[in-house]
């Protein structure tokens, strides 16, 4: 079964292997650090901003390994990521991040995700129609999740 392979291999993507992308990525950007309020921000505020990070990834993971007809269960799942970003936004909007830098932020973050999805078919071999589904799933979510974001930083008082 392709699909279970590319889930299978969705899920062994390490958390190591992750997090030394986002390194690579903001190591490279030095304006990235600055992106979403993060300048100049007190150490608890960058570690909440890394965990939230770190359980968005998980929650995306999750669900992209769940089966697609198990509509319950992405629902259930987009729902736990959808959380996840209205609490980053508000965050941010309340430390008085523009709404500007705070999607700028967000759009930068995904790049790595995206990235690693891509890179599984080189890593993996995998049935190249299959990976493209999965990365469009994950493009779409992570559309969603976005507009969900703007929202939540327009409203932080919700």
């Amino acid at each position: 079964d392709v699909a279970g392979e590319i889930r299978k291999a969705l899920r062994h993507i390490p958390p190591e292997r992750l997090a030394k992308a986002y390194r690579r990525h903001y190591a490279s950007d030095a304006s990235a650090v600055g992106r979403g309020g993060q300048a100049g921000s007190a150490d608890a505020d960058r570690d909440a901003h890394r965990r939230d990070g770190r359980r968005l990834i998980a929650a995306l993971i999750d669900y992209l390994d769940a089966n697609p007809r198990d509509a319950l269960t992405r629902e259930r799942l987009e729902r736990e990521a959808e959380a996840i970003v209205d609490d980053q936004a508000r965050r941010l909007a309340a430390g008085g991040a523009s709404l500007t830098e705070s999607v700028s932020g967000f759009v930068a973050s995904r790049g790595p995700f995206l990235a690693e999805l891509a890179g599984l078919g080189y890593r993996r071999s995998l049935d190249p129609g299959r990976l493209a589904a999965l990365y469009g799933d994950a493009s779409a979510v992570l559309d969603r999740l976005l507009l969900r974001f703007i929202d939540a930083h327009q409203r932080p008082e919700d």
